[in-house]
């Protein structure tokens, strides 16, 4: 039968359970799922990015000294300096550093020198500090800008309140009075927090010039009566820049003016 045409396609199709068409349609199904897997591998249409892949090992990218990289790998300490080993932690002991001499002319300044109505701002002080001694000729005696630059527990809030105290004694008359109505003093402290400190120290401070001392900051509004009857406003530098606006000035007419 193998031999007869006819009967050989017969066999054919019964072995298949197919006809022609059909083995043509899965010839070409094959074809189409082959190109689709040579796609899928060489990153074509349908696979995901086209070209050579190369692993990343994380692990070799990771910086050994992490943070505690110095590109200086020598550190001398001062002369004196020491170390102390801890379970845990190590103890670097370095010494303060010696005070620049004084000069000839230089000298710390008593209190007692001061002014007299600049004295009680300081009750509790026998003597300015080097810094503040140096300073206050240009600060009580003279309006020119004053620009310091000094580390913390340097004295510089005293120089702050020296300054105010140089507002403070335009304005006082001869029987001891200040004229409270004819100036504003701001004070402009970085966070909230701190204006707060400084509202209760200068409080304190200025107790006895019977003025008064307010926060201006954004959890703390003061309405236009409460700055006229202010002396010191202690706000933040964003407070200040809102208060200070054209937009503000409608609001804080009294303020801007007496300060412009």
């Amino acid at each position: 039968m193998n031999d007869e045409p006819v009967l050989a396609k017969i066999l054919k199709q019964l072995d298949t359970g197919k006809g022609d068409d059909d083995a043509d349609e899965t010839m070409e199904v094959r074809a189409q799922r082959k190109r689709r897997e040579e796609n899928e591998d060489t990153g074509g249409p349908g696979g995901q990015v086209q070209g050579i892949r190369n692993l990343i090992d994380l692990e070799d990218l990771i910086f050994a000294q992490g943070s505690h990289f110095m590109a200086n790998k020598r550190c001398q300490l001062p002369d004196g300096s020491f170390r102390k080993q801890r379970k845990g932690y190590e103890e670097v002991h370095v010494l303060a550093l010696k005070p620049k001499p004084f000069a000839e002319s230089e000298k710390l300044l008593p209190i007692e020198d001061l002014p007299k109505y600049v004295q009680p701002a300081f009750e509790g002080f026998k003597i300015l500090n080097r810094i503040q001694s140096r300073l206050y000729q240009s600060i009580l005696e003279s309006d020119e800008n004053l620009l310091l630059c000094a580390p913390t527990g340097a004295g510089k809030t005293n120089v702050a309140l020296l300054c105010m105290m140089r507002e403070i004694g335009k304005h006082i008359n001869a029987d001891g009075t200040i004229n409270a109505d004819e100036f504003k003093i701001i004070y402009v402290a970085p966070m909230s927090s701190l204006v707060q400190e400084m509202v209760g120290n200068f409080e304190k401070r200025l107790s006895t010039y019977n003025l008064t001392v307010s926060e201006l900051t954004g959890d703390h509004q003061l309405t236009r009566e409460q700055i006229a009857a202010t002396q010191v406003i202690v706000c933040t530098p964003e407070k200040w820049d809102i208060i200070t606006r054209k937009d503000g000035e409608k609001t804080f007419t009294s303020l801007v003016r007496l300060i412009n």
